[in-house]
């Protein structure tokens, strides 16, 4: 199977109503993605003033890239086709998400990592198939509100 999404390991998650994506094609196959983060209600003992950050991930031999700035029912048919199995819900026994939220923030601060951060590696990834034979790109995708981003590149820098 492909396309299976996973999350980057991060200690914020992409804030989808704070404000849109600010792309910047820097060096020779380089983009710097700016974004508002979201680090969490529980961070720095309750101060909620440092609860959003500027966040800025450079990503680095970058192949190709699409923006998607609108919500569109093939954007979300496309998005919807990945394998999503790798990112944790948290059920109860009955298999019931009441208490969803607070098991997700536990999760979190214990590990200092957002469970779902709304940035993935799509592993397996039929779109680095499609595009090239090279074995060192990887499929970033990163989702917001009604905006979403998708980028081969060697990597990235956070």
């Amino acid at each position: 199977m492909s396309n299976f999404v996973t999350p980057l390991k991060t200690p914020w998650m992409l804030s989808t109503t704070e404000r849109e994506l600010q792309l910047e094609e820097t060096e020779p196959r380089s983009l710097q993605v700016s974004f508002l983060g979201f680090f969490g209600n529980f961070i720095n003992d309750g101060d909620s003033e440092n609860v959003y950050q500027d966040v800025t991930i450079l990503f680095l031999g970058v192949f190709k890239y699409k923006y998607f700035a609108d919500y569109s029912k093939d954007d979300a048919k496309r998005i919807d086709d990945y394998n999503w199995d790798r990112i944790p819900e948290y059920r109860d026994e009955e298999g019931s998400l009441a208490g969803h939220q607070d098991k997700f923030n536990e999760i979190w601060r214990k590990t200092g990592r957002c469970p779902n951060p709304a940035v993935y590696v799509v592993e397996n990834s039929d779109w680095v198939k499609s595009e090239s034979s090279s074995e060192m790109l990887k499929h970033y995708l990163l989702l917001g509100g009604d905006y979403n981003l998708e980028v081969l590149a060697e990597g990235c820098s956070l």
